[in-house]
């Protein structure tokens, strides 16, 4: 068989246009699959984010939680009984340790009558 040189020039150039075709394809798969990776590389990192935020809520709010429970059985233990102790040694000075004035409230009873 004869090739004539205008055929061989198509033959090439149909051979280099799906070479390039393809090549755009495999390029284009290329960048499919990396955004792919990015966006489950941004998800995982905002995941390990929410998951770091809320193990220092916890720890701040254990902290928290552990101080108050300190100084309730600090007052408990220590501050109320003496200061129950003060209180019993100076009643008989009530002019240097008065007690605290306690004051009252009247709060006046209102009725009301309904007439059916």
């Amino acid at each position: 068989p004869l090739i004539y040189p205008d055929q061989l020039q198509r033959d090439q150039q149909v051979t280099i246009n799906k070479v390039l075709d393809q090549t755009r394809q495999n390029i284009k798969k290329s960048v499919n699959e990396a955004k792919k990776d990015i966006s489950i590389y941004a998800e995982q990192t905002t995941n390990l984010q929410e998951r770091s935020i809320d193990a220092t809520r916890d720890i701040a709010k254990n902290y928290i939680d552990s101080q108050n429970e300190i100084i309730n059985s600090f007052n408990q233990t220590v501050w109320d009984p003496y200061v129950g102790n003060i209180v019993n040694k100076t009643t008989g000075f009530p002019e240097v340790f008065p007690y605290p004035e306690r004051k009252y409230i009247l709060i006046p009873l209102v009725t009301y009558s309904i007439i059916l």
